[in-house]
């Protein structure tokens, strides 16, 4: 346990402020488009342009009316204003950077970066979200649109005999020199790949060449083995190499930042496939039936048998034997094992759907769950003939009539049973983290229970209004009364219903939702914004998002870790705190007077992170730290702000926990 706190107290972030609301609202203009994203919205009225960060949960103006919006991503938006000034947008900061850029020739808005190819002199500017600051590099020439390479999180050119490298989370750019002009990149997620050898010249060197955008290095691989049949998905790549005759898989994981090869050598015939986090190879020999290797730890793991596929999706694959005797779940994530769960009636257990983040099976009767995050089975549940089945990426939910609601995310992998239904005529909506059941009749019609897997508890049923509808997305739900009332939203992340209260009915336009934001207009032309994240905002949340952490430098390199993003929402000038930090989480909380409201921190293991100051006109805090030691993988820590109030001289507890998953 020291030397776990001791790796924490390396973790240095931010403060916390007062309860803000999560509504807030700008008058609409209907001609002009309102732009949704996962954490942002936008929309251009008389005023200018407009920004709602889910973050600050406010309306800033980015720029005036002269200007026009150019693209936005989940966290950015690029905005002309003029001929040549840019405005680059972070909703993660609430803040923007301005450039000149007097001869644009090519822009690329991506969720996490922008990028800008200025013509005369030939320059690169890359915009990150997370840092809001651009970065710039000279060019040779102008690079054709084929040479240029964004995804969401990276971007990757090639110069000549350069090729660069850029990720969101250190905002810098990466050279890698070769001797021989090789083929042009690719991009995907955290990843940017370039095959080293020029498929139409022939110059350049068999291998394959990596750009982590997490940890901002590149690495190559071994000599690949022709064809090298290689693929790229979001946090991993791969090809092959050659061994024993044939060859074996080599793959590269954004996280760790380098190549591994697998022992194991294969022949033609086999299926390579590859998730967020996982490469699987899949061979018709028996011996070696199934191979894969995850994103961290990033060791490569045999299961040898007759095997059948079941699924693979982003965070793990499940395959079972052809005796129908065990099935075995892979997390690329955590541990890289296969572990396996017998299976009790010797029938095929199959998937329902495909939800990202944990899988659900069924079994006959049996609800089977695994949880990638620390590479563990859930113990069987039993589902009678009238249960009914609903599974989402984060969570999954079993009603059956006459018994307790039964609810389980993967973060604690148990079944928790919740309030028996008052009539079977309710309604269920779902996504991402929300199951969300709505009682259509009766005595509390309109009421809506909903399973808090961040807590794993049931709170009480909340009354959205007769004939209220719902819509969800991933981290929200949001009640329309239609006829009438109150508009309400719910946040995974605060675990609360909020309005923006009474408001012009009906609505103009009805409620848009987007992961972590959602839109509406009221009958008095007013746009309104909702964001989920809580006052404390960490900026990479798996499950509830799909990136996550990874910690310490890579051993025996000098490449170190990716930054640790986390932001706490405040007033200017009136609030300030320290950030704490605890393996360990307490649910409801501890009241610790005279000190206001409660923490759900274990207080006999949190690490203080220091003052971090007074809020800025952004209204959030943040910090950016990386971790100078590594510790083991598969640990969720919890993060929650303690506050004083410099005008009221008290100090209160930030509200509710936020989660870090690190790999």
């Amino acid at each position: 346990m020291r030397s776990l706190l001791h790796a924490l107290a390396i973790l240095f972030f931010s403060w916390a402020s007062p309860i803000f609301g999560q509504w807030d609202s700008i008058p609409f203009v209907a001609a002009n488009p309102v732009f949704d994203e996962g954490f942002l919205v936008a929309h251009e009225n008389a005023d200018g342009i407009n920004a709602f960060s889910s973050a600050s949960r406010k309306w800033s103006l980015v720029a005036g009316p002269s200007a026009g919006i150019v693209g936005t991503g989940d966290w950015t938006m690029l905005v002309r204003d003029g001929f040549s000034t840019f405005i680059g947008y972070s909703a993660r900061r609430n803040a923007s950077a301005p450039i000149v850029v007097p001869a644009l020739a090519f822009f690329a808005v991506e969720d996490d970066v922008i990028l800008l190819i200025e013509a005369n002199p030939p320059r690169a500017h890359a915009y990150s979200a997370v840092s809001n600051t651009w970065s710039t590099i000279p060019l040779t020439s102008i690079p054709p649109v084929s040479d240029v390479a964004t995804s969401r999180f990276v971007i990757g050119l090639r110069d000549n005999l350069t090729y660069w490298g850029f990720g969101a989370r250190k905002a810098a750019w990466t050279p890698l020199p070769v001797a021989s002009r090789g083929g042009a990149p690719i991009a995907d997620g955290n990843v940017v790949l370039v095959d080293l050898l020029d498929p139409f010249s022939g110059t350049g060197t068999p291998d394959m060449a990596a750009f982590s955008g997490v940890r901002n290095n590149w690495a190559i691989s071994p000599p690949y083995f022709f064809p090298n049949g290689s693929l790229l998905d979001h946090n991993v790549a791969y090809t092959r190499v050659p061994a024993g005759g044939g060859f074996a898989g080599c793959s590269y994981s954004a996280y760790s930042g380098g190549w591994v090869s697998s022992p194991t050598p294969h022949g033609l015939g086999v299926s390579e496939k590859l998730t967020d986090n996982v490469v699987r190879i899949e061979d018709p020999d028996p011996t070696k039936r199934f191979e894969a290797c995850g994103a961290l730890p990033q060791t490569w793991s045999l299961l040898p048998g007759n095997l059948v596929d079941i699924i693979l999706d982003e965070d793990y694959t499940v395959v079972q034997d052809a005796a129908l005797t065990d099935m075995y779940a892979f997390s690329g994530l955590c541990k890289n094992m296969w572990i396996p769960m017998p299976l009790s009636f010797g029938v095929p257990a199959v998937s329902p759907s495909g939800p990202d983040h944990m899988a659900s099976l069924i079994e006959g009767t049996l609800l089977h769950v695994f949880a990638p995050e620390t590479s563990a089975w859930a113990a069987p549940f039993p589902i009678p003939s009238s249960g009914v089945l609903t599974i989402e990426d984060t969570v999954t939910d079993v009603r059956t009539p006459g018994a307790p609601f039964d609810g389980i995310a993967g973060r604690w992998n148990l079944h928790t049973p919740g309030p028996v239904p008052a009539t079977p005529a309710f309604t269920t909506i779902s996504a991402g983290s929300v199951i969300a059941h709505q009682q259509t009749a009766g005595v509390g019609a309109g009421d809506v229970t909903i399973y808090d897997e961040r807590c794993d508890d049931w709170p009480a049923a909340f009354s959205a209004g007769v004939g209220s509808i719902l819509t969800a997305d991933r981290n929200l739900v949001v009640a329309d009364p239609v006829a009438g009332g109150l508009v309400w939203g719910y946040s995974v992340q605060r675990g609360d219903w909020t309005s923006p209260g009474p408001i012009p009915m009906p609505l103009i336009v009805p409620p848009a939702l987007d992961e972590n934001v959602a839109w509406l207009v009221d009958n008095g032309n007013a746009l309104w914004a909702f964001g989920t994240p809580n006052e404390g905002n960490v900026y990479y949340p798996w499950p509830n998002g799909t990136e996550y952490n990874t910690s310490g430098p890579i051993p025996g390199t000098t490449i170190s870790s990716g930054p640790f993003g986390y932001s706490i929402l405040g007033i200017p000038g009136t609030t300030g705190g320290w950030g704490l930090i605890s393996p360990f989480k307490v649910h409801p909380g501890i009241v610790t007077a005279p000190i206001l409201g409660m923490t759900c921190l274990d207080l006999t293991t949190y690490v203080s992170m220091g003052f971090f100051g007074i809020t800025d006109a952004d209204c959030l805090r943040e910090k950016l730290p990386t971790t100078s030691s590594s510790f083991g993988g598969c640990i969720q820590f919890w993060l929650q702000p303690l506050i004083y109030d410099f005008f009221a001289a008290t100090f209160r507890w930030g509200h509710r926990c936020d989660p870090a998953w690190f790999f």
